[in-house]
């Protein structure tokens, strides 16, 4: 098999058919599903894609798929193609087109995925497709028509990806089926009025046109996060449910909430239990009343168990290394008078629900941020992280949900070991520096 990447070294022969696919792509608007290709090609009843074999475009009603690996097929004559879209995590963009008879892969420079990958992906559809013959002929109507949703195991995917677009289509009839993981809790709860479907592991050629349902969007839709926070609410068990009750009696009476997170494993800093501490005594030093502290741990996601592995542990010991810390942080508060509440073990919902009481947050860049950042009404924030992460103190993605947060210098921290996901630790010469800018940002950013 011969593999053609369409980028500045394409064989001269690809490049006007490269060409055709940029500009088709530029049609499209993946920031919401209905301009984006799954949209336009629902609405219209088939896909419309440039052909590879000459100036024009061909059309298909032809869809193939085993679990989440999906295919569109298409035909000019005794020619035949599958057009393969990419991961979840960029819209399930059309990235790759494999030509059946001539056994060349194409592949788009800007794809997310690897040519790996696609390659896996052929091995999972082309068998279905050699067992499919004589194949059938596009459809007239628009009746057989599915939309798949992907479940992830990352919530942060499930929110931006699929939920959102989800929401376009809340008061719709079309026929869903949702495949793969729900870190929240059924989905089918959390749209209760939509057309469910049964779910089928492998849909073969020419049964059903299924297109997936995912989206790349800027901000986070208001509507989606006022369901997700009523979902989780009454989601709420008993001992999450007094604890936010005592939450919102505090503020109640004035006080404030600091949720902080906690993080043992992964992209993670040595040193926190000392710089919340620093930070807490700076405040106490200049007078101004100090929060309540909200110890936000590992979240366990619906389906999961303690012995669930993540990070190369079970959650059951995550867990009780975050307890651990826990208790690091109240030790070095000693002296001082401010509450401290520990959610660790709580369900992602509960988790989630836990957030409208916070006013402020201190976290770990990435998933855990947005449990707050992407699912509250414009809270407050900071985020740390190595040099590996740092995205020049800006952290526009951590504001989907409405605010973006602030990023703490990382002259504040030190390296531990390289890598996106490498560890870095708070430096402790300049400790009293970083607590006193995070005093200044919890001043002006919870005080308008």
């Amino acid at each position: 098999m011969q593999v053609i990447h369409l980028n500045g070294e394409t064989p001269p022969e690809w490049e006007p058919f490269g060409q055709r696919w940029r500009q088709w792509r530029q049609r499209c608007d993946r920031r919401h599903w209905s301009t984006s290709w799954q949209g336009q090609a629902w609405l219209a009843g088939q896909l419309v894609f440039p052909s590879p074999w000459g100036d024009g475009e061909l059309a298909t009603q032809l869809s193939v798929r085993k679990g989440l690996v999906f295919g569109y097929v298409l035909q000019h004559r005794d020619r035949r193609a599958l057009l393969l879209p990419g991961w979840l995590g960029g819209g399930h963009e059309l990235e790759a087109l494999y030509l059946l008879r001539e056994q060349v892969l194409l592949l788009l420079p800007s794809s997310l995925a690897p040519a790996q990958w696609f390659l896996l992906a052929l091995a999972e559809l082309l068998p279905q497709l050699a067992t499919s013959k004589p194949w059938p002929d596009v459809l007239d109507d628009q009746r057989n028509r599915q939309l798949i949703l992907e479940g992830h195991p990352n919530f942060a995917h499930q929110l931006l990806n699929v939920l959102s677009a989800l929401e376009e289509l809340a008061g719709s009839q079309a026929p869903l089926q949702w495949l793969g993981q729900e870190p929240f809790g059924p989905v089918r709860a959390l749209h209760p009025s939509c057309n469910w479907c049964g779910s089928a592991d492998v849909m073969v050629l020419g049964e059903v046109f299924e297109l997936p349902l995912s989206q790349r969007p800027e901000r986070l839709p208001g509507a989606m996060r006022q369901r997700i926070r009523l979902f989780c609410e009454q989601s709420l068990g008993p001992s999450a449910h007094a604890l936010l009750d005592g939450l919102k009696a505090w503020r109640a009476g004035g006080g404030r909430v600091l949720w902080v997170s906690l993080k043992t494993r992964g992209a993670c800093a040595d040193g926190l239990p000392a710089l919340v501490a620093a930070w807490m005594r700076e405040l106490a030093q200049r007078g101004q009343p100090l929060p309540l502290l909200l110890l936000d741990g590992f979240s366990i996601q619906h389906g999961d168990t303690l012995a669930n592995h993540y990070y190369g542990s079970s959650v059951a010991e995550m867990l009780e290394e975050e307890r651990q810390q826990a208790v690091e942080i109240r030790t070095a508060l000693d002296g001082l008078e401010l509450p401290v509440q520990e959610a660790i073990g709580l369900s992602l919902a509960e988790s989630i629900a836990l957030g409208q009481a916070a006013d402020g947050y201190l976290c770990h860049q990435g998933t855990v941020q947005h449990k707050l950042g992407w699912c509250q009404e414009v809270v407050p924030g900071v985020v740390h992280s190595g040099s590996w992460r740092s995205r020049e103190g800006r952290h526009p993605w951590g504001g989907l949900g409405g605010l973006e947060p602030l990023w703490l210098p990382t002259h504040f921290s030190e390296d531990l070991e390289e890598g996106p996901r490498a560890r870095y630790r708070f430096r402790s010469d300049r400790l009293q520096d970083a607590a006193s800018w995070l005093a200044d940002q919890w001043h002006w950013r919870t005080d308008g």
